[in-house]
């Protein structure tokens, strides 16, 4: 989320790109008012995200559960004319993405330095996790974890994709 701040400063950016006090923006501006905030993004990106956001409002107009902001009305969503709303909107969807990217590189990361491939092949130790999370008086138990969440593996290796799993696990306690 969020501070005061940080909207005052997002709405301050935004409002410097409606240059004819329209009330919205268009793609174009709002790739760079990302830029001007410190997103790196490209238009496409931009309009991936406005497409996104469009089909999530096509499939909650028959919905009480719309995962748009409830400040907006549904009927004034027009991904080619950008609202305040929806630039917020597209901010906090970007943000979420590049956070799943950098949790992806960490995961990654961990994996390669128990072992692993940096193309996501190869196995890890279960004992050699074990050993790295007692090194840093870490309480993550990978069996019991895994059983509990219905992770299956062989032996005493996990895949990346096991790992990961396990790490997500982890990650959202």
């Amino acid at each position: 989320m969020y501070t005061e701040q940080d909207v005052e400063r997002i709405r301050e950016v935004y409002t410097s790109y409606d240059y004819h006090d329209l009330g919205y923006i268009d793609a174009k501006d709002a790739k760079e008012a990302f830029i001007e905030l410190g997103y790196e993004i490209s238009l496409d990106e931009i309009l991936k995200l406005l497409d996104a956001l469009s089909k999530a409002h096509n499939a909650g107009k028959d919905s009480n559960d719309d995962e748009l902001s409830s400040s907006r009305h549904s009927d004034s969503f027009n991904p080619d004319k950008i609202e305040f709303y929806l630039f917020m909107e597209l901010l906090q969807r970007y943000s979420a993405s590049k956070d799943d990217e950098a949790n992806e590189e960490d995961i990654l990361d961990a994996f390669i330095a128990l072992g692993g491939n940096p193309n996501k092949t190869g196995t890890i130790s279960i004992n050699e996790m074990r050993s790295f999370c007692e090194r840093f008086d870490l309480n993550f138990d990978v069996p019991k974890i895994a059983k509990e969440n219905g992770i299956s593996y062989e032996g005493n290796k996990l895949e990346y994709a096991q790992f990961k799993s396990l790490m997500s696990i982890k990650t959202q306690h």
